[in-house]
Formats: C-alpha cells, structure tokens, sequence
C-alpha cells in the first residue's frame, strides 16, 4: 500500500506586470465602446501590455532574479 504524503502543494507564486499600462477611458474611446464597457462591464481601471524590448523570457527572468 502507498503512503499518503505530506505537506505537498504550491510553495510560492510570482507575478509580473509589465510596467507600460494604458488606462481603459482611453482605450474605450479609442475603440469606440461604450462608457463603462470595459471599466464597469470588465472591472478594469488599467491594462498592462509588453513593449517591442520585452517578451516571455524577459518577462521569467524579472520574476526569478526578484525572488533572489
């Protein structure tokens, strides 16, 4: 019969935010939304999106090397 372990689970979690943001007003009037569609209907106040310098490696490393 096996054993039944221990304390297994998540240890630590991270979480990057890319640091250029765009404010959601702006973007639902750039698109042409509706007031509210995306502040209200989405709850969001900010988007955070990568530049052209920053991708997916870069975006691992700046988790890994705060942990440090």
């Amino acid at each position: 019969m096996a054993t039944q372990q221990k304390n297994v689970g998540i240890l630590a979690m991270e979480i990057y935010f890319p640091p250029t943001c765009l404010k959601q007003e702006e973007l639902e009037a750039h698109d042409g939304a509706s007031k509210g569609k995306y502040t209200i209907g989405l709850g969001q106040d900010c988007m955070s999106f990568c530049t052209e310098v920053e991708d997916v490696i870069s975006m691992r490393h700046a988790t890994n090397f705060s942990s440090c």
